[in-house]
């Protein structure tokens, strides 16, 4: 019996395995994680996975997506994978981006699927919790070359608690903005619709000095909060003016969100009324998510 056989599995190559079983042969995947047919077969049958007949799909997706950022696609993007995405993997398997949704969010990966030109298939899982199962959704892009592309801007493996902001375009800043807190960020109207304001959330003090002075300079008055335990920054904006300020930065001639914060911002922008809000951000916040092109 070859050696490769008595490896360890490590959690890694386990889960590139379950990721993986139906998109390659056995002999395929044997030969990405440097182990025989019979223990990646083996593998399978102790994971209790079923493969399926191959159909031979070949993905296809734009890998220089994120070469160089220089319009608001790529820009919101960045942003939304800076707080909602991840890199994993390297070696052998490669790297990958990772992106997970809840499954309601569905349309916001084909979105993304389609902003690379890709064909990517995304995935939908669910796990049991004590309320019952929570689904999701998620695409996996394995990819060298578009992972290299991400951590040159900053986008990392574990990145929560080092992130910095990307090298950009100061007008494209407002749309990774918008990317970012559509991935950590909160919108909240009461019932009574009194009251609202917008939270923005960070791991990195670096990141979390950049965004306040980024405000600062937009005159969006905000406050910052640190949960010690959490290891975990808030910023928070609560005025009126800086509000009205903030969703007119973030939405103005602006074509692509996620639709339910879109509809939450609505929401707030109709509670402050006629309130600093521009024309064109109206008329972009009326649209539906469906209205704009894919």
């Amino acid at each position: 019996m070859s050696k490769k056989n008595y490896r360890k599995w490590s959690d890694e190559a386990v889960l590139f395995l379950k990721e993986n079983a139906d998109r390659f042969t056995v002999k395929v995947l044997g030969e990405k994680l440097g182990r025989d047919k019979s223990s990646v077969q083996n593998k399978l049958t102790s994971l209790k996975i079923k493969k399926k007949t191959l159909t031979y799909t070949t993905y296809s997706y734009n890998r220089d997506f994120f070469e160089d950022i220089d319009c608001e696609e790529k820009a919101y993007w960045l942003g939304f994978i800076a707080a909602d995405g991840c890199i994993l993997g390297g070696g052998r398997t490669g790297k990958r981006l990772k992106i997970s949704l809840q499954k309601g969010d569905k349309v916001h990966l084909e979105r993304f699927v389609a902003s690379l030109d890709g064909n990517i298939k995304i995935r939908e899982y669910r796990y049991q919790t004590k309320k019952g199962y929570y689904e999701y959704v998620e695409v996996s892009v394995g990819s060298n070359k578009l992972c290299n592309d991400l951590e040159a801007l900053n986008i990392t493996k574990a990145k929560s608690k080092t992130l910095e902001m990307s090298k950009i375009q100061d007008s494209l800043i407002r749309h990774y903005l918008r990317g970012y807190i559509d991935g950590d960020g909160h919108y909240y109207l009461s019932s009574n619709a009194k009251k609202s304001y917008i939270e923005i959330y960070v791991g990195s003090k670096n990141m979390l000095n950049y965004l306040t002075s980024y405000l600062d300079n937009q005159g969006i008055t905000n406050y910052t909060f640190h949960y010690k335990k959490k290891g975990l920054y808030k910023i928070a904006t609560h005025d009126i003016h800086s509000k009205a300020k903030l969703i007119d930065l973030l939405y103005r001639d602006s074509t692509i969100f996620l639709g339910r914060k879109r509809d939450k911002a609505l929401k707030i922008v109709q509670s402050l009324g006629n309130h600093r809000i521009s024309l064109s951000t109206k008329s972009f916040l009326n649209k539906t998510y469906m209205d704009l092109k894919f």
